[in-house]
């Protein structure tokens, strides 16, 4: 497609590639661990529901993940070309991915409004679109369809818990807010991500996790 030329054009660029950081961005991706996610980016297929007489009673849509564009087109553009980070909004969460190529992958979008995440203890399947008859492999309960994405814990601390007290690898809250910050130097680059109570204004941001990007 002409947007997928585009980003192959851009990716090449000599500037590009003798940047010491290169950052991506996308509103969203298929993985991740918010309750508000998409599924994933294919074409949706129409599957229409008949009854024993063969007469037609709905229609519905599907989007198989062996057809996800962004992990079959998008991301391979991404890891062949070093790209350090790849920064997504959307579900209203804090997570960090990694891909099983190694690209890392950070949902950083939560400013109240939580809709729940998919990871254990909490929402299951949230706002997904899952309907009766849907190939549920399509949808994930926890994470990506795809297999090999691992979701990091905080390296800090974990601001949030599951109910049995266990450390989650999400940030979905309605007090809770979060914000990532890129650090460049002669060391090298980081990514911290700070969490703020915005139920005690008093209370300072604290750093909760921090990722290196080498």
């Amino acid at each position: 497609s002409p947007q997928h030329d585009w980003l192959a054009g851009v990716l090449a660029r000599e500037d590009v590639r003798q940047a010491p950081v290169t950052l991506v961005m996308a509103h969203q991706t298929p993985h991740g661990l918010g309750a508000n996610a998409n599924p994933v980016f294919a074409h949706p297929v129409q599957v229409q529901d008949r009854d024993a007489a063969g007469r037609l009673t709905g229609l519905r849509y599907d989007y198989p993940k062996d057809a996800d564009i962004f992990v079959a087109d998008v991301e391979p553009l991404l890891a062949d070309a070093g790209v350090d980070l790849v920064l997504m909004g959307h579900s209203h969460i804090w997570n960090r991915l990694e891909s099983p190529a190694g690209l890392r992958l950070l949902e950083s979008s939560n400013v109240g409004n939580g809709y729940g995440c998919h990871a254990e203890g909490m929402a299951p399947r949230g706002t997904l679109p899952v309907r009766p008859g849907h190939d549920l492999s399509n949808y994930a309960a926890t994470g990506s369809p795809h297999p090999g994405y691992r979701a990091a814990l905080p390296s800090e601390f974990a601001p949030m818990t599951a109910p049995d007290g266990s450390p989650l690898p999400c940030v979905s809250s309605n007090t809770l807010t979060v914000f990532s910050v890129l650090t460049t130097g002669p060391d090298g680059a980081e990514v911290a991500s700070w969490v703020y109570d915005t139920a005690d204004p008093g209370s300072p941001a604290r750093l909760f996790d921090r990722v290196a990007l080498d």
